[in-house]
């Protein structure tokens, strides 16, 4: 998204989570008994649109993220484009549709605290354009 390869970006939508909660959450699970053979689920909050997400980077990095794109190809495109594109297929099923998740059972069991999803956008995209 930061180069500007992608133009628009299709109605997909992400669930979000800072790669350094999911570290501090592996820990956590690792050092806590009641977490032995369990699962957790990270994400924070609703999915994200890349729509959203996109407008998160270009609000927050100004210039450096002029080229990300904040406008979404209609689904209609992407189904026809589908046909003929074997790298667009796997999307289909998930256009317009937000994952719904939640962190509750890694908040409750092992007491771990997320940081809020546009932070962890930010964040990202900070560091990848600080690395060029």
């Amino acid at each position: 998204m930061l180069d500007g390869a992608m133009p628009v970006v299709p109605n997909l939508f992400i669930p979000v989570v800072d790669v350094r909660d999911v570290a501090s959450a592996h820990v956590m699970a690792m050092t806590n008994p009641a977490a032995a053979g369990e699962r957790f689920l990270l994400s924070n909050g609703p999915a994200l649109s890349l729509k959203e997400i996109g407008a998160i980077i270009r609000a927050a990095l100004g210039d450096a993220a002029k080229r990300v794109p904040t406008r979404a190809l209609p689904d209609f495109v992407v189904r026809i484009a589908a046909r003929f594109n074997a790298e667009m297929r796997p999307f289909v099923a998930d256009l317009g549709y937000a994952k719904k998740t939640s962190n509750d059972k890694a908040r409750r069991v092992l007491g771990w605290t997320p940081r809020e999803p546009r932070e962890a956008i930010v964040t990202a995209a900070t560091s990848l354009v600080g690395r060029g």
